[in-house]
């Protein structure tokens, strides 16, 4: 067993959930984009470079690929996907919450509302 993966998965069993990262020698650097990685001048890119800075990182000698995954660990050890990153709140303990569960949780409890409107983009839900 490697002793640097042995470490990353204990630390990793402590937490409750988060977005699945998947990191080692042997994964890739990025996505391929022709204008930046190709061997011909002048192709123009398929935008994968900028992809790559979002989704890939280096660290240590390894890469590491942010899958858009969210997970949690089960008491066997293994990795259950529970959702997507996308469409959900991570909260100040770094769980992430499904938006629809936010509204639910509004609509069910506040007999005056019609509808909840949460955009990710401010901390301020809309409620109508």
């Amino acid at each position: 067993q490697d002793p640097k993966a042995q470490a990353v998965f204990a630390a990793g069993r402590e937490k409750q959930g988060g977005e699945v990262w998947i990191g080692g020698p042997g994964v890739s650097p990025g996505y391929f984009d022709p204008a930046v990685d190709g061997m011909k001048k002048g192709v123009p890119s398929n935008s994968m470079h900028a992809k790559t800075r979002e989704d890939f990182f280096t660290e240590d000698g390894w890469s590491w690929f942010k899958t858009g995954d969210i997970g949690s660990w089960t008491d066997r050890g293994c990795l259950r996907i529970v959702d997507r990153k996308k469409n959900m709140f991570k909260t100040s303990i770094g769980e992430y919450v499904p938006v629809e569960e936010v509204e639910k949780t509004y609509q069910d409890t506040c007999a005056f509302a019609d509808f909840v409107f949460v955009p990710k983009e401010t901390k301020v839900a809309y409620i109508a």
